[in-house]
């Protein structure tokens, strides 16, 4: 089919602008092909088929790493999201006949962009346009007035301009660009200086575990023991004791139930009906694992670990009966008591939940076949996302922690909430074992350097196999421990006050919902009489 090859030269632009790729300025130029296809397909079927391909391959290369799981992982999530890419294409088609071309391609693309990182059951804000250039001079800067979602608009301004001064559109068109960059650098002027507080003195352990290491007969203690083992070591090396002791997502194997809980916990396993425990001996684990690894904290000091906790039970309930169960980051004191916890919000589709919170037909059998090839039953409890940790001090002040748990690494709105609420900083708790490769991790980086500049607080990411890493509130990689490396990362978390504010928090945030709500205000404007002649493009 004549064309059909610019909206796959398109996705490959987009797939190597990823973080870990090539280079992230390809953002910019995927855009051109998409208008020049977008013109010359026109609309109906050869649009959408061209535009449903484009959206496929890119989806399967940008969750190529879902390959080190399972071969065909990628192929799975890419024919369903690569429908947003045909919904582009149409939302463009009548966006066509009311605004100039470049305008009508940056309103369709962030209208459904917006929608996809939103809906359904939750979103998938992965691999923005603006993802790769975190690395780009001004970048980080300007997503500290509008944020990811405003980089990623100004990626398609700037591709939709050198489509509008290749074909010499409108002045108008071409000065759209300039005036969007002009007005978030001058924004940008009045930023404003956080009140830093006291750091914190944080020790966080990189076992470099591995997957299949999890599921070997006795793995549970030997990945227990490598995490006391490099804390002793940290410790008898420094002659200090650490304020904060930090473990990965689900490093603490020991499932973990509220102090105060009776009857019993049925935990999920991959074959046979739950095994069953009395709350009293869950109680007993969790306390004992979590002073052992609280041995080496500061007498006021933490013990965060990610962890899966359960709701008990009445005793006797039908075998079946799983017991309720979240992911959260927990913190104990060094007695090891429990003292306080944050869920995690964001749920990995089809991983921790699934559509319309599994109450459909079927939902049960899916949700079991899941589990049994990947070990994670998709029927987790998701919390709000808003109070972060308040944690006491040996001067009896409190340390107020942001919490983020892997996937909610990229989404912005779980550290934006925070923040409000008056998060001092940040912890980022992931294993990112599952994937293996380097592009993953860099993208899971490039998120944490926005989320840092968004939000104006420093971000500590401690890692199972990397990379485990200190980020400023500006965006700077501080310091870190490469990937793949077992070993401990001892550093102070900065804090500033809890009422900072960049322009982002103060309503740069806004810019992106703004756009996609002028997007759809233009589908209700009256079509133009006549769209002027086109000078198609060489490609």
């Amino acid at each position: 089919m004549r064309g059909l090859w610019l909206p796959l030269v398109a996705a490959g632009l987009r797939a190597a602008a990823l973080p870990g790729w090539w280079a992230g300025g390809l953002a910019v130029l995927a855009v051109v092909p998409r208008i020049a296809w977008w013109e010359r397909a026109g609309s109906g079927r050869r649009r959408f088929l061209g535009d449903w391909l484009g959206g496929t391959l890119f989806w399967v290369l940008a969750f190529s790493f879902l390959a080190n799981t399972f071969w065909a992982m990628p192929f799975g999530p890419a024919p369903i999201l690569g429908l947003w890419w045909a919904a582009e294409g149409a939302l463009y088609s009548r966006l066509r006949r009311r605004v100039p071309t470049t305008l009508a391609a940056v309103l369709a693309i962030t209208l459904v962009e917006y929608l996809r990182a939103r809906w359904p059951m939750g979103g998938v804000p992965w691999a923005s346009w603006g993802l790769g250039l975190d690395g780009f001079p001004g970048a980080l800067r300007a997503a500290e007035v509008v944020g990811e979602g405003g980089v990623s608009l100004l990626a398609l301004l700037a591709g939709a301009f050198l489509v509008a001064l290749f074909r010499r559109q409108s002045r108008a068109e071409l000065l759209v660009f300039p005036a969007a960059v002009a007005l978030v650098a001058g924004a940008g002027l009045f930023r404003r200086e956080a009140v830093a507080l006291e750091p914190i003195d944080t020790l966080s352990i990189q076992p470099s575990i591995e997957v299949d290491q999890k599921s070997l007969r006795g793995g549970s203690q030997g990945i227990f023991e490598t995490h006391l083992r490099l804390g002793e070591a940290a410790v008898a090396a420094d002659a200090v004791l650490p304020e904060l002791l930090v473990w990965a997502e689900t490093m603490f194997l020991f499932p973990v139930i509220a102090d105060d809980s009776e009857g019993e916990v049925h935990l999920p396993r991959r074959s046979g009906p739950p095994a069953t425990y009395p709350a009293g001996m869950i109680l007993d684990w969790q306390a004992q694992g979590a002073r052992d690894a609280g041995a080496i904290l500061a007498p006021h000091g933490w013990f965060l670990t990610g962890a899966h906790f359960y709701g008990a039970l009445p005793e006797g309930s039908p075998g079946p009966d799983l017991s309720p169960r979240s992911s959260e980051t927990l913190a104990f004191r060094p007695d090891g008591s429990l003292y306080t916890q944050s869920r995690k919000t964001e749920l990995v589709p089809f991983g921790e939940r699934l559509p319309f919170g599994g109450r459909f037909p079927g939902a049960r059998a899916i949700a079991d076949a899941i589990y049994r090839v990947f070990g994670l039953h998709p029927s987790f409890q998701a919390g709000d996302g808003v109070s972060p940790l308040q944690l006491p001090r040996a001067d009896g002040e409190p340390m107020r922690l942001g919490t983020a748990i892997c996937w909610e690494n990229v989404f912005e709105s779980v550290f934006r909430r925070q923040a409000g609420a008056g998060a001092e900083a940040f912890l980022v708790l992931s294993n990112e074992a599952w994937f293996g490769t380097r592009a993953e991790m860099d993208q899971m980086v490039a998120a944490t350097r926005f989320r840092a500049a968004e939000s104006g607080r420093a971000v500590l990411r401690s890692t199972n196999t990397g990379v485990t890493q200190l980020v400023a509130g500006g965006g700077e990689v501080l310091a870190g421990l490469p990937r793949g490396q077992e070993g401990v990362f001892r550093a102070p978390l900065p804090r500033v006050s809890a009422g900072h504010r960049t322009l982002y928090l103060a309503g740069g945030w806004r810019l992106v919902p703004l756009a996609a709500l002028l997007a759809a205000l233009a589908l209700a404007l009256p079509r133009r009489k006549h769209n002027p002649p086109q000078t198609r493009s060489s490609a």
